[in-house]
């Protein structure tokens, strides 16, 4: 069974629905698609530091989310720390090594690891702007409310 949903539909009655514009062409919707994952980021990266106890100094981001340049930056800019993007072929690369580990080619996931890192040089991004708090504060409460809701 094949499910097709108007992605482009929703996001629209989303914004009806919550006060916001309506992204007017493509360009808007994409970046508000962009914007929202990055603060999804940022609200994601607030919990972890709650449960760590700590600051989280960066964000390592693999797969093909890492090769949007925008995205990236719009994450650094939002978490408000560099953002490190490793390989974009990451889960292919993961499975090879638990492959290797199960063989014996590779010793440990700490081996796996290593050899990963000396494979691919990754390619750190630095926050270049804060996003304003008024932004961050409409996000968390457009998202709070659509949890209770939902």
């Amino acid at each position: 069974m094949v499910v097709v949903c108007d992605v482009v539909g929703k996001i629209g009655e989303l914004c009806l629905e919550t006060g916001q514009p309506v992204p007017a062409d493509a360009g808007a919707l994409v970046r508000c698609a962009l914007d929202s994952v990055a603060l999804c980021y940022r609200r994601v990266k607030t919990e972890l530091e709650t449960l760590l106890g700590r600051a989280l100094t960066r964000i390592q981001l693999g797969g093909g989310g890492g090769q949007n340049r925008l995205l990236v930056q719009l994450a650094a800019d939002a978490c408000e720390v560099p953002v490190l993007v490793g390989p974009s072929e990451i889960s292919v690369l993961g499975n090879a090594c638990v492959q290797l580990i199960a063989l014996g080619v590779l010793g440990s996931l700490r081996e796996a690891r290593a050899m990963i890192r000396r494979s691919f040089a990754p390619r750190e991004v630095a926050p270049r702007q804060r996003v304003p708090e008024i932004a961050v504060a409409r996000f968390q409460a457009l998202a709070s409310n659509r949890e209770t809701t939902s």
